[in-house]
Parts: structure tokens; C-alpha cells; sequence
């Protein structure tokens, strides 16, 4: 519980700095969200996607009746402790995905899912992936679909580079780390237990 009451706190409802129309879309999702949604929002799934593997994949089946295996990472808490330099991480917020490139990412990941050798050349503006015959890019889409299918609508993806402008995006669902001022989740604890005295 305490948990969800800091990242509700770092919404853009209870922020400083943010203009009133951003306020309003918050208090208005808050208000009107299905409590699903609403959690998710509040505090998003986290995943690695760079080492997606068909252990442990869910077993489903495509529009021709053939068995597919879905991978299925871990969800990983909102900090940044969770954060590899090397890796490539999915962040879903339930209306939009953030695919968040690492600066340390491997050429070969870049190369088998986005057709790139440097992270520069990450197009940040497209909105699918581009379908690339190799395992990689293929259990990544998949992975994604699956998700897509979980929703009332299908979410758009986002692309955002360690080293953008766009980052920030990312950084602000880091609930668990202290950012702009605000506690850590264990400081926020830690404050909690102190008012409670």
C-alpha cells in the first residue's frame, strides 16, 4: 500500500510544476479507470526484453490454431538498481509502451531488432517494431502482442534512448529511486514510521 500512495504522489495530480490541463487528465484518470488500469498506470510493469528465452513461455495459440510460446520475463521493481547498462527494457503503462534502449546495449541486439549498428541510428519516432527474421526480434514482438492482447485496445510503443531528450519519460516511472527532492521508497517508509510515533 505504501508503495502505490508515493507513486500516486509522484503523478502529475500531485506534482509541482505542471500545468493544469496535465492535472486535470490525472485526477480524471484516477476518477474514471477501471482499478486495473489504474494500478498499472500508477505503478507500470517492468521487463527485460533483451534476453527473452522460450523457458517458461506461456503456451498459446496463434490465428491458425498452431501452439506458440509466449515468453514471459520477470516483472522487475521500478529502480533503477533493476537497470543494466546493457540492456533493453519494456515498460508498460497500459495506453502506451516504453522501449527503453541502454547506452552499453550490445550491436547485435541492435542489429537483430531495430536493423541498426549504433544507437544513434535508433529510429525514435517509430511506433512498431520492424518485423526482422531472427528469434530475437520475433519472441520481442510476440512478447508484445501478448500484452497487446490483454487490453481493450492495443498500445502504441514508444521508443526511447538512454542518450534522447525523451528520457525523462522513463526516469519519472522509476517510483522505487529518489527523484526531483521527492523520498525513496524505503525513505518514504522511513518517514511513515517516524509520523507514526
Amino acid at each position: 500500500m505504501p508503495l502505490y500512495v508515493l507513486a500516486c504522489l509522484r503523478s502529475a495530480g500531485f506534482k509541482n510544476g505542471v500545468r493544469a490541463d496535465e492535472r486535470s487528465f490525472c485526477y480524471s484518470q484516477f476518477k474514471c479507470l477501471p482499478l486495473t488500469q489504474l494500478l498499472q498506470l500508477v505503478y507500470p510493469d517492468l521487463y527485460r526484453v533483451d534476453t527473452l528465452t522460450d523457458e517458461n513461455g506461456l503456451k498459446e495459440e496463434d490465428d491458425n490454431g498452431a501452439e506458440m510460446l509466449v515468453p514471459q520475463p520477470d516483472k522487475l521493481q521500478l529502480s533503477f538498481e533493476r537497470i543494466t547498462a546493457v540492456g533493453l527494457y519494456l515498460l508498460d503503462l497500459g495506453d502506451i509502451l516504453y522501449l527503453y534502449v541502454c547506452r552499453g546495449i550490445h550491436q547485435m541486439i541492435l542489429e537483430r531488432i531495430f536493423g541498426v549498428n549504433r544507437l544513434q541510428d535508433v529510429d525514435e519516432t517509430m511506433t512498431e517494431l520492424p518485423e526482422r527474421d531472427n528469434e530475437e526480434s520475433e519472441r520481442l514482438r510476440l512478447f508484445i502482442s501478448w500484452l497487446n492482447g490483454l487490453k481493450a485496445y492495443p498500445a502504441p510503443i514508444q521508443i526511447i534512448r538512454e542518450d534522447s531528450k525523451s528520457r525523462h519519460l522513463f526516469v519519472q516511472h522509476m517510483v522505487e529511486d529518489r527523484l526531483d527532492g521527492s523520498f525513496s521508497y524505503f525513505e518514504f517508509l522511513q518517514h511513515l514510521k517516524q509520523q507514526s510515533k
